[in-house]
């Protein structure tokens, strides 16, 4: 892990002062509502503030442009209809470079 990434991940820790700025892109409203339920729980319990936005698409997601800029975290779906979450972190990280990124895909491999 970069030194930077460390050093972002301590100052996470301590944000108790500020409001966490949270996305969740994934084109399946029930995995949308695991991770913001999930999410919720974790940081109620750490008596930390957060907001949670949704997007139901890549494309929804990108249409922010430089807004996408105010999000601490990032929760996205890997395989989503049109405008995939890989080609989605492309266009994210253009903006917003060290925003953390959580990817994650409800597709199982047999």
């Amino acid at each position: 892990m970069p030194l930077h990434n460390k050093k972002k991940i301590r100052n996470l820790r301590s944000v108790k002062t500020q409001m966490l700025q949270i996305a969740v892109c994934d084109d399946e409203k029930v995995f949308i509502e695991k991770i913001k339920k999930n999410v919720s729980e974790y940081f109620d319990r750490r008596q930390i503030e957060y907001k949670i936005d949704t997007f139901i698409s890549g494309n929804e997601f990108v249409e922010l442009k430089e807004k996408m800029k105010d999000f601490d975290i990032v929760f996205m779906d890997i395989d989503m209809d049109g405008l995939n979450g890989i080609e989605t972190a492309r266009e994210m990280r253009k903006v917003c470079p060290d925003a953390f990124l959580i990817g994650s895909s409800s597709e199982c491999v047999e």
